[in-house]
């Protein structure tokens, strides 16, 4: 498996109703394309993992390097992991302000903040670390959503 984890800053105020719709477009072709992955957004940055065949990760990339709303894209890591670390996500979006107060002063402490915003990792090793956390955080999420909506 292939596992590709870049940033970017981005070009202004998200809207995040448009970002969902095109996560909801991109899951669609994701899946046809064996495409998995998660995307954090923060105040000023994208932070990405994507997964699957390393051909068809490093034609996405591509793209998203041509994409207007990326600036200052950082390769953080390219490499081949074991497995899947998202495999039933074609990809999942969140923002940092839907994660709990608590995670959220956890990542301000461990990673640092710059003017309000997250700094986000800039080392593959710190990378992966965050994209632990996150996955953690992630399913605690989805646990207590699931526990709120039965």
């Amino acid at each position: 498996m292939y596992t590709l984890i870049y940033k970017s800053t981005h070009s202004g105020d998200i809207d995040w109703s448009a970002l969902q719709a095109m996560l909801a477009k991109s899951r669609k072709h994701n899946q046809l394309k064996q495409i998995t992955g998660m995307l954090l957004v923060t105040k000023r940055e994208f932070f990405q993992l994507l997964e699957g065949e390393e051909e068809t990760i490093e034609a996405l990339y591509e793209r998203i390097q041509q994409d207007p709303r990326h600036t200052e894209i950082v390769t953080l890591s390219r490499q081949t992991t074991p497995t899947r670390f998202f495999p039933d996500w074609y990809m999942r979006g969140v923002g940092i302000f839907d994660m709990s107060p608590e995670f959220t002063q956890m990542l301000y402490k461990t990673y640092g903040q710059d003017h309000g915003a997250l700094t986000l990792p800039t080392t593959e090793e710190a990378s992966y670390q965050l994209i632990e956390q996150l996955k953690l955080e992630l399913f605690a999420m989805d646990e207590r959503q699931r526990q709120q909506n039965p």
